[in-house]
């Protein structure tokens, strides 16, 4: 999901002709340097504004119209979107740095800000909400102010610009700053709940985030995403796919994986398909931000393979496993018929099978106190789900090793399989059964 941004630049020069109390929110007990500010009062300064109907209406900036002498105006007008941008700036991050913003809005909504290094790179980027204050219109508001911590890693990054583009909704900027701060503040965590919840609006496309691992194209999670799109309509599944590999040194990787939870937040359902914790920082903050991503609603399936549970370093996520971890090395041949534990489970809505398939190899897991069985093997569970906070957890033991003998099918050659995984996906994503047009989904270029 495709969130991405857009680009916001301004002058050092403009920037420290700009007062302290302009730059940065009234707050006893703080003491601020200012790294860079910018007041529309006093003009544009260097501001750019695009939109993706190539018009101009969309980001603009107001000379006067009683917003105190001038400001940037965002809005989202027919599912388009709108981004201002200044690349004038030339500072590092100092300690405690905060980003702070000034803005009123007509419409709750989120904005995305990018902090720009040289050549145009990110150096980081996150989600902020807006909304309105109260039940009052905006223009009969002050402007509110925001204010975000940035993280003690980035002292010392470079910056040369800032980006801002609108997701959904509609506000007016007035000013904008980069300071460094010490004390204690005002500053608010960059992470609200309640706003995230403008990330998955109800209705709208079910967006999955698939760690690709080894051997995950037997799983057929291509079918299974086919199988809900033919249930809910081409625009109803939308998949991302990130890669992953082993490296000489034992250590692994993947291509990408969101750098902060709001980024995790724009999906519905995260996929771990044989990866193991360490290739997406499940001991760091890769781990920190899916279980806030699982806690406020979204759901995490895991399948089984050599990279997963025992040997998948996943004890940082054991909470939310409805199955007890064994340590590694927990791959048994178990060459066992799978059979349905829960007759009525919602993962298992539309199979009617006699000859249900088998599972050759799986890993060696108990089932947790709490967690639901939904399908089992001999003498273990093969198909378990529990609840973590607002979300969902579902987890497979079984891993697709082994052949079938000559009158048994493997499960996931078995013709039902995509079935189950598609209601599965569908009921992580707690989504209801009529999908429509993603109106927050940003259109491709």
């Amino acid at each position: 999901m495709k969130l991405h941004h857009c680009i916001a630049i301004i002058s050092c020069g403009l920037f420290l002709a700009v007062s302290l109390t302009a730059a940065a929110p009234p707050d006893s007990g703080a003491k601020e340097s200012v790294l860079f500010s910018a007041n529309f009062d006093k003009g544009a300064g260097g501001w750019t504004g695009v939109a993706n109907d190539k018009k101009d209406g969309l980001s603009k900036w107001w000379p006067r119209g009683g917003v105190r002498g001038g400001a940037w105006s965002l809005s989202d007008p027919g599912n388009k979107w709108a981004s201002m941008s200044s690349g004038r700036i030339d500072v590092k991050l100092g300690a405690a740095s905060v980003l702070h913003f000034k803005y009123k809005a007509s419409a709750a909504g989120l904005l995305h800000i990018a902090l720009r290094g040289r050549n145009r790179t990110t150096v980081y980027s996150w989600d902020v909400g807006f909304r309105p204050k109260g039940d009052a219109v905006a223009a009969e508001i002050g402007f509110i102010d925001q204010s975000f911590k940035l993280p003690s890693l980035l002292e010392g990054a470079g910056i040369t610009g800032i980006n801002l583009s609108i997701k959904n909704g509609a506000c007016v900027i007035d000013e904008i700053a980069l300071v460094s701060r010490k004390g204690s503040g005002i500053v608010k965590s960059d992470y609200d709940p309640e706003i995230m919840a403008l990330l998955r609006p109800p209705g709208r496309a079910i967006n999955v985030l698939v760690l690709q691992g080894l051997y995950h194209k037997q799983y057929r999670l291509d079918d299974a995403f086919e199988h809900l799109r033919a249930k809910f309509g081409k625009v109803g599944v939308r998949v991302k796919t990130v890669q992953f590999r082993a490296l000489k040194n034992s250590m692994t990787r993947i291509s990408a994986f969101p750098k902060t939870v709001e980024e995790l937040m724009l999906f519905d359902v995260v996929i771990l398909a044989n990866v193991d914790g360490r290739c997406f920082g499940a001991s760091a903050n890769g781990g920190r931000f899916l279980k806030s991503f699982v806690k406020t609603g979204g759901g995490l399936l895991i399948l089984g393979g050599m990279y997963a549970y025992g040997q998948g370093y996943y004890d940082p996520l054991k909470e939310m496993i409805p199955f007890r971890l064994a340590g590694p090395f927990d791959i048994r041949r178990v060459n066992s018929r799978i059979f349905p534990t829960d007759k009525s489970s919602p993962l298992l809505r539309g199979v009617a099978e006699k000859n249900w398939p088998v599972c050759i190899y799986a890993h060696d897991l108990g089932l947790k106190k709490g967690a639901s069985s939904h399908l089992g093997i001999k003498g273990k569970t093969f198909l378990a789900t529990q609840t973590f906070g607002k979300g969902r957890v579902t987890a497979c033991s079984g891993t697709v090793y082994g052949e079938a003998g000559k009158s048994a099918v493997a499960f996931w050659k078995w013709k039902q399989w995509p079935v189950v995984l598609g209601n599965t996906v569908e009921w992580l994503a707690q989504r209801p059964k009529k999908q429509t047009r993603d109106p927050y989904h940003r259109r491709s270029k």
